[in-house]
């Protein structure tokens, strides 16, 4: 079942249909809000924008470097970033208060353990320069720069203490608050390395939530085909 969330996560973000939708919806959003001044600021700077790209001439350059970077690859990188910000509860009772949520976030730390000595020069430079790759282009400019920006990688410190001013600094506040033995938390913090598998352990709770309602329909149907009542979830 993986597999295929990840390839519909895929051919997602690869659809005409999917980016056409989401950008509708962030239109709406923007220019026909139940807010007039905020409809009203919205439409004077796109009428800025406009003609200011028309009198330098410049839709070439405007739609390269301004439109696409705003909606195909900003949604690109807001799907992504979504799909670790919060994994699905273990039950079917979801508790709707701080620790209930502080459980569903995960530490996401962009990074991976050095490679391993070898006797082989060739297979040391060769296990290096990968790992170089992969902390600058996957890590470092993919992971962080375009999909988890800003405190993402911290998103469990946001949900325990959403009202901290210590937001700038948030990778050592959230470390701090660990090694202080997280006051007023019953649960430790958690954390994943690297956005794939961050992304494999939302689906991995996912997985587990359409499970376990799959048996309580079934448990439910049961106890209604044995009682002749109308099934209940417990």
């Amino acid at each position: 079942m993986k597999a295929q969330l990840w390839l519909k996560l895929i051919r997602s973000l690869l659809s005409p249909i999917f980016h056409f939708r989401f950008l509708a919806k962030r239109f709406i959003a923007s220019f026909c809000a139940p807010h007039m001044a905020h409809n009203l600021k919205s439409w004077l700077f796109l009428t800025f924008v406009l003609w200011l790209v028309a009198i330098t001439n410049s839709w070439l350059t405007f739609f390269v470097a301004w439109v696409f970077p705003l909606t195909i690859l900003y949604q690109i990188s807001a799907t992504l970033r979504l799909c670790v910000e919060h994994s699905f509860p273990p039950s079917d009772e979801v508790i709707r208060n701080k620790a209930n949520y502080a459980g569903l976030t995960v530490g996401i730390f962009l990074g991976e353990s050095t490679p391993e000595l070898s006797n082989s020069l060739f297979k040391h430079i060769l296990n290096w320069s990968i790992w170089w790759w992969k902390m600058i282009f996957y890590h470092f400019l993919f992971g962080r720069v375009f999909v988890m920006v800003g405190d993402t990688p911290c998103h469990d410190f946001h949900h325990r203490y959403p009202l901290s001013k210590d937001w700038s600094n948030y990778i050592f506040a959230r470390q701090q608050d660990l090694s202080n033995g997280f006051p007023g938390w019953s649960a430790s913090y958690q954390e994943v390395w690297g956005l794939f598998p961050a992304i494999d352990l939302t689906f991995d709770s996912l997985i587990r939530s359409k499970t376990l309602n799959h048996d309580l329909v079934n448990n439910s149907e049961y106890r209604r085909n044995q009682t002749g009542s109308a099934p209940t979830l417990r």
